[in-house]
């Protein structure tokens, strides 16, 4: 490997789409266990290298040169290997930096609250005090040195301005997490969540209920690829990041559809995937595998609570997976916990057909056997309420996929996700 990413859990990582949207090299992703990153060091086989969870704080150590922001940190997430000496850098720095400037964030005498204490925390710890806030307080989940635990920030912290997410909660595997309840919290003007799989994490997806501003860690991502690429290269890359960050959300995204059971949307969702190159997923089918019978069977024998457990468990099974379509089931919405996990990396499309044009009997809906009408005007709202796009299905296959298409186009659709 000459470049590329070194970290102990890599799945969720969008750094090779990022670096080779620069187009100068190939970059790879390399998972090393804890047993063997020392002598990885050791032997350095590789001509730049970036550097993420758990291993910052060990790369700084490896380093043979640190520029002054990696020696204030004390933390590496960007080497270079020169005739065989590491020169480290933290580009995270001037990732956060580009961060707040693109929000219109001033941190002067700012109460900044920051969860975690690893490489990315003290990055963050000194841009805001580089940037002269008031307070910058470690927030940590047990007594440590330096830090300050949740139970001190429920007593004597609820008036902090600025609250930033450097912990690993919310990540992908672990996305139905958040570290902290914000409703408590009297003063907050902007939340960081230094996350950026899924872009819409449970803490993020809150403070936008509490109306207060907040980012993920994208556009964090994205600037401190480019000033690594930039050290890898020797030279100045010029590439607008907004555009980038855009790029890379159209790439990953999920398009999620729900609507009455039989209004098309395993037929659209299906076809639309095909045209876009994108994995599809059926949620009833998946369901189906999970429990070894056919939806109708689970509701005869076990009753609807037990299904929508099932469909509960694989909503949280697929959602937290990148650039694939899926379709729902009709009952989808009945959730609240279900659409907040798909629209952590989703866009939601509600499909929705004439009821005229619904089948009105299906033995393998069970649903149907109450009536379209009522169902109907049961969900109406939940559908509407949930959804980012309502795409009307009295077209044919094709010219309903094309309006999907064209919808999809509305840049506006992806501001959810910055």
């Amino acid at each position: 490997m000459q470049y590329g990413l070194i970290g102990e859990h890599l799945g969720h990582s969008f750094s090779k789409m990022i670096h080779e949207k620069f187009g100068y090299y190939h970059y790879d992703l390399k998972e090393i266990s804890k047993d063997h990153i020392v002598e990885y060091f050791k032997e350095h086989p590789f001509k730049g290298i970036n550097v993420t969870i758990p291993y910052k704080e060990i790369a700084f150590k490896a380093c043979d040169h640190l520029d002054e922001q990696a020696k204030s940190i004390q933390a590496c997430n960007c080497i270079v290997n020169k005739d065989g000496k590491l020169y480290g850098h933290n580009t995270d720095y001037d990732g956060i930096v580009e961060t707040f400037k693109h929000f219109d964030i001033d941190l002067k005498d700012k109460k900044v609250l920051i969860l975690g204490k690893g490489g990315a925390s003290k990055a963050f710890e000194a841009v805001c005090k580089d940037h002269q806030a008031a307070m910058v307080q470690i927030v940590y989940y047990k007594p440590y040195p330096g830090c300050i635990t949740y139970e001190d920030v429920q007593r004597s912290y609820l008036d902090a301005d600025i609250l930033i997410n450097a912990t690993p909660v919310g990540m992908a595997m672990h996305s139905n997490a958040s570290p902290i309840d914000l409703s408590p919290f009297t003063n907050l003007e902007f939340v960081f969540d230094a996350i950026y799989n899924p872009l819409n994490t449970k803490l993020i997806q809150q403070a936008k209920k509490l109306n207060i501003r907040c980012t993920n860690g994208l556009l964090m991502l994205v600037a401190q690829a480019k000033y690594a690429a930039e050290y890898f290269l020797n030279q100045k890359i010029d590439m607008d990041l907004d555009s980038l960050v855009d790029t890379i959300i159209l790439q990953t995204c999920n398009l999620v559809f729900i609507g009455m059971p039989s209004c098309g949307k395993s037929t659209i969702s299906r076809q639309l995937a095909n045209n876009l190159h994108k994995e599809w997923i059926d949620l009833d089918e998946e369901i189906e595998k999970e429990a070894g019978m056919k939806i109708a069977e689970i509701f005869e024998r076990y009753g609807e609570d037990r299904f929508r457990n099932f469909e509960t468990q694989v909503t949280f099974k697929n959602c937290i997976k990148n650039n694939v379509v899926i379709a729902c089931g009709g009952g989808i919405i009945l959730r609240k916990e279900n659409i907040e996990a798909l629209s952590q990396n989703g866009i939601i499309i509600y499909l929705d057909r004439p009821l005229d044009n619904l089948i009105r009997h299906d033995p393998s809906r069970p649903k149907l056997k109450e009536g379209i009408h009522t169902l109907y005007k049961e969900r109406k709202d939940l559908y509407e309420k949930a959804c980012d796009i309502k795409i009307k299905n009295d077209k044919t296959i094709q010219k309903t996929m094309q309006i999907c298409i064209e919808s999809l186009k509305n840049k506006n659709l992806y501001k959810k996700f910055k």
